[in-house]
């Protein structure tokens, strides 16, 4: 199985945090644009669903994300949001 070397929320963690939090507030992810400011680019999460991680050379991470019906049984499943925005 593979194996994730990242401090990572579990669901009932984030379930837990998100108890904290007003109903009305939107929701966003974020990314460094790259520049040399390490300006902050909002990523809009509108999208929650299951996807699978899965080893890649390419990524700094060590993994990829990808759907599950092209996952091996090694890979692990995980929550992702905004899977439309990256298929």
């Amino acid at each position: 199985m593979l194996e994730i070397n990242a401090d990572c929320l579990t669901v009932g963690e984030l379930k837990e945090k998100l108890d904290f939090f007003e109903d009305h507030m939107l929701v966003v992810s974020n990314v460094s644009f790259g520049d040399r400011l390490q300006t902050q680019q909002a990523i809009y999460v509108d999208e929650v669903d299951i996807a699978a991680l899965t080893p890649s050379s390419y990524s700094e991470s060590g993994c990829k994300v990808i759907d599950t019906m092209n996952a091996d049984p090694e890979d692990i499943k995980v929550v992702s949001l905004n899977w439309g925005a990256i298929e």
